[in-house]
């Protein structure tokens, strides 16, 4: 199987880290992260970085 390429949103970042108001579904983004984490390359984009901090500083 080849390997793809996965661009992590900012939206998955926010499930991951529990971030009150701005996740619901938690354990289904928790399980398909790690199916894909084993298939894939994740690039993490500078962007989601600063706005998952946006978020979590509001």
């Amino acid at each position: 199987m080849s390997r793809g390429i996965v661009l992590i949103d900012t939206s998955v970042v926010l499930e991951l880290l529990k971030v009150p108001g701005k996740s619901g579904s938690m354990q289904d983004a928790k399980k398909e992260f790690a199916d894909r984490a084993q298939h894939s390359e994740l690039i993490l984009p500078l962007a989601t970085v600063v706005e998952t901090g946006n978020h979590i500083g509001q």
